[in-house]
């Protein structure tokens, strides 16, 4: 694979496409390391991953074997699409789903949002409903109990992101002796309120972040 090194500064993926191609090392592989924003410094997976598709089998689909003015021609034609793209991220859940499939475990992180947004990774309600929890700003995992009243006036199912406005660490409960007893060292996080965000309002919060920048 090659080597994202300085060569590449001030340069754009489309470049980059071109590059890869005539050195004859594109290939299948490319597609799942856009989808895991391994080209990340080039912009965002789904811009990356549209010009790709269009690159390797769209209309004006490049490679080595052409001959010099059809190049210049097909290039003419993808630089006009691509400079027209925008910036977009894959949808979120794909993201995810993605993910988990290329590399058997979650790694999307978006650094520039409250540390509040959650991704729900498993829910067990059979007794105080308890969520794992991976935070979308810096992949750390936690798992949450939510009291089971407040849980059954906003519930969900699991998959979901959550916005989580308060939170209170509790001293965990362990049976002795035949009662619950609190424990001295051990503690639990209790989800106190929170909202569902459904994945359109965040795919457009990230939206609007990207455009924002």
């Amino acid at each position: 694979m090659l080597s994202l090194s300085n060569e590449f500064d001030g340069k754009d993926f489309l470049e980059f496409l071109v590059f890869a191609e005539e050195k004859s090392v594109l290939s299948s592989k490319f597609e799942s390391l856009i989808k895991i924003d391994y080209f990340n410094m080039f912009g965002n997976n789904k811009k990356l991953l549209d010009i790709y598709n269009e690159f390797k089998s769209g209309t004006n689909r490049y490679n080595n074997k052409l001959k010099d003015a059809t190049k210049i021609k097909r290039l003419e034609q993808l630089r006009i699409l691509y400079d027209s793209m925008p910036n977009d991220r894959l949808p979120f859940m794909e993201q995810l789903i993605t993910e988990e499939e290329i590399l058997g475990y979650m790694q999307l992180t978006i650094p520039d949002i409250s540390k509040k947004y959650v991704y729900v990774m498993t829910l067990d309600t059979k007794y105080a409903p308890r969520i794992q929890a991976y935070c979308l700003a810096n992949g750390k995992q936690q798992s949450l109990k939510i009291y089971r009243k407040i849980y059954d006036n906003n519930p969900f199912g699991g998959g979901e992101i959550l916005f989580c406005k308060s939170f209170k660490q509790k001293a965990a409960t362990k049976f002795v002796n035949g009662e619950y007893v609190n424990s001295e060292d051990e503690f639990t996080w209790w989800l106190e309120d929170y909202i569902v965000v459904s994945e359109e309002e965040f795919n457009n919060m990230l939206k609007e972040k990207d455009n924002g920048k």
